[in-house]
């Protein structure tokens, strides 16, 4: 099974699998892209929480420990979860 008789550039037959493993494989590479992107953004989101929560202040050790625990939780939620819907949608239209 052929998609086409003869390929434009080269006048030679191409099968149709080659057009299949070659759309899984960039759908891979760019998956791991994109993770390998919002751990790298989540880790950088992270050390700037931090120095911001320690520069701003805390009256105790355990309120700072609290206000940087809570601050990363949040961003980091609400960053992945924000890409991941970017990603996954539908834009073509």
């Amino acid at each position: 099974m052929y998609a086409s008789p003869y390929d434009d550039q080269a006048g030679v037959e191409t099968p149709i699998c080659k057009f299949y493993k070659d759309d899984v494989l960039l759908t891979k590479i760019l998956s791991i892209a994109i993770t390998g992107i919002i751990v790298m953004f989540n880790l950088i989101l992270k050390k700037i929480i931090i120095s911001l929560i320690t520069w701003v202040g805390e009256d105790t050790f355990s309120q700072r420990l609290t206000s940087i625990t809570n601050g990363v939780f949040i961003a980091q939620f609400f960053n992945t979860g924000i890409l991941l819907t970017l990603v996954n949608a539908n834009l073509g239209e």
